[in-house]
């Protein structure tokens, strides 16, 4: 128990630390991929481990460094969007070219959030053709990106489910991963002979919002190179006539006291007819409408928004809503996805604080900094327990991190489950009164 306090110690003294992601293939610790005699099309997966220090929820993408080689495809899959200071555990997908060749290269993994940062992976392998024993099932082509499509248009799309093994394969069943947006038809048992295909036709109903998407269609087989089902990818491009720049908000820390503006440009694509911004909708908790750009129509339009004094605060969780712009004369509504955190001006980390599990003979102590606005002043005048379960006690003087207020369990508690509250009260005139719940379970 004493090391988990000590980390939740450690934890707050490293707030400031810098920003990172750090990302390894456990199964490949020298990160050179090797992909040697591949039949053609198949498919590589690797799990990667990802740690972030990063203070907010970061997206991850793939890419090859420099020309893309001819016929492989790399993604991502997976949970690729790693939590705050969290880790998570996405794939890293390469499918091989269906000629016979050798390839070699580098992929680069980065992320949209993180200016800057990003790991490389090399590789090197060759395709192999020939004959298989057995059942074995490809498509082709593996996936489908549609390139830039428009909001709402219907694209036809085809797979040739190919058998290339000695035997027939089965193809039981097909679905749909959103099947409100791609149209297959009715499934049913299949037997493709050895040498044969079946065409796997659908259309993709285009998603409104702007920005990359995909989708995926769940094939279930009998196939040997394939655990019950393969996955057939569609991708695109939303680009819409009318798009916000930049084309989310993502903001790690904001404070609503200083009433901080933001600027969104929303832009007309070549051909389309210019506008004007009529209205706002969606702000309202959280943004007040400093300016709607011009009164004339053109074909980009500035607005411009600042945080509202009163907007609700979490230290502890990001604020995630859309904005919608209306525009005219098109009759328009373009949406702006805001993802924010918004602290107080003077808060409490950990905002709750939890000892776990505890012996009723060790007295355990853990700390609650006190984190203010880059610069203000503040005391801190009392803290207390509310219920007297916890000892509660304030140095007379703030270390070099600032305000601490140190909370201890007395020896001699009753088992069970202890639950109270830490008052902390200050002179800050926003914030005079901070409530730390704490927890702890009793052996």
């Amino acid at each position: 128990m004493r090391k988990a306090v000590l980390a939740l110690l450690v934890l707050a003294a490293c707030s400031d630390r810098p920003e990172t992601l750090e990302i390894v293939i456990p199964t490949v610790p020298d990160g050179h991929l090797r992909m040697p005699d591949s039949p053609a099309l198949r498919r590589w997966q690797y799990r990667l481990e990802a740690k972030s220090t990063v203070r907010r929820p970061v997206d991850l993408e793939a890419r090859f460094e420099g020309p893309v080689p001819e016929g492989l495809v790399v993604r991502l899959a997976g949970d690729t969007r790693i939590p705050r200071e969290g880790s998570a555990w996405p794939h890293l997908i390469v499918i091989v070219p269906e000629k016979e060749v050798s390839f070699s290269g580098a992929v680069v993994i980065e992320s949209p959030d993180l200016a800057g940062w990003s790991t490389r992976f090399t590789f090197e392998g060759n395709v192999a053709l020939g004959p298989r024993e057995g059942r074995y099932l490809r498509a082709r082509p593996p996936g489908l990106d549609l390139g830039k499509v428009r909001p709402g248009d219907e694209k036809q799309f085809a797979f040739a489910l190919e058998s290339y093994g000695s035997q027939p394969v089965n193809i039981r069943e097909w679905m749909a991963e959103d099947p409100e947006r791609v149209k297959l038809p009715p499934s049913t048992a299949v037997s493709v002979t050895s040498g044969g295909e079946h065409q796997l036709t659908g259309v993709l109903l285009v998603p409104r919002v702007a920005g990359r998407f995909e989708t995926r269609i769940r094939v279930t087989t009998d196939a040997q190179n394939f655990r019950g089902a393969m996955e057939l990818r569609l991708a695109g491009e939303v680009e819409p006539d009318y798009a916000p720049n930049p084309p989310r908000l993502l903001e790690p820390t904001a404070y609503p006291v200083l009433q901080p503006e933001f600027s969104v440009d929303i832009r007309a694509r070549e051909g389309v007819a210019p506008f004007t911004v009529e209205s706002v909708a969606g702000h309202e908790r959280y943004f007040e409408v400093v300016s709607l750009g011009g009164k004339e129509p053109a074909r980009h339009q500035l607005v411009k928004l600042k945080l509202r004094r009163d907007a609700p605060t979490d230290a502890n969780r990001d604020a995630e809503f859309s904005v919608r712009f209306r525009l005219e004369p098109t009759g328009e509504e373009v949406p702006w996805g805001v993802r924010i955190r918004l602290n107080p001006p003077l808060h409490a980390a950990p905002g709750e604080l939890h000892f776990g599990t505890v012996s009723r003979s060790m007295p355990e102590e853990a700390e609650i900094r006190l984190t203010a606005l880059p610069g203000r002043k503040f005391r801190v005048v009392r803290a207390q327990s509310e219920q007297g379960l916890v000892r509660v006690r304030v140095p007379e003087e703030p270390s070099a991190l600032g305000w601490r207020v140190l909370v201890s369990l007395p020896g001699g508690l009753a088992p069970g489950i202890l639950q109270d509250r830490v008052v902390i009260e200050t002179d800050d005139p926003y914030v005079p009164r901070l409530i730390v719940p704490v927890r702890a379970i009793v052996r």
